[in-house]
């Protein structure tokens, strides 16, 4: 369950302030993907998720952004392979309640991120709170800088 629980979100990670000195690049190789508005980089973190696009999450990340479920990934070289061992066992994900407040360079996404896949022989749902802490960049798009997923409640799903 640990493993599976790891991907609940909101489940994720942190933004950067234009200027804040923050590196932007990666020694991972991923590109960052910078989004033009705060309120659609959970939605893009979503498809990628559905996507099982490892290297796209990661890229939503700053170079140093951080994302805290059971434990924190720091950074992309981190981020990513937590990304390429987790999505694959996820085979839904939804984020719901969302809540995005902006100011200034600085955005915070609140919601409470479902899921659901197998772990050891039983299918679970994993259900939790987070919060994204998003942060414009110097070329006006947003990244995430730290995204954070807790009251995590792990539970069985009964077969059809």
């Amino acid at each position: 369950m640990k493993k599976l629980a790891i991907v609940l979100l909101a489940t994720v990670s942190s933004p950067t302030f234009a200027g804040d000195g923050h590196s932007h690049e990666t020694e991972v190789g991923v590109t960052p993907v910078g989004v033009s508005e705060p309120g659609d980089v959970m939605t893009v973190w979503l498809d990628a998720h559905h996507l099982d696009d490892a290297a796209t999450l990661t890229a939503l990340y700053e170079a140093d952004g951080k994302h805290s479920t059971s434990r924190t990934f720091a950074g992309r070289s981190e981020i990513l392979p937590m990304f390429e061992e987790s999505v694959a066992m996820v085979d839904t994900f939804e984020l719901l309640n969302r809540h995005l407040v902006t100011q200034g360079d600085f955005a915070f996404e609140t919601g409470v991120a479902k899921q659901q896949g197998p772990y050891n022989g039983t299918r679970i749902q994993v259900e939790g709170e987070y919060v994204a802490i998003l942060a414009k960049q110097d070329d006006g798009s947003w990244l995430i800088r730290h995204l954070i997923g807790g009251n995590t409640k792990i539970t069985p799903v009964e077969a059809n």
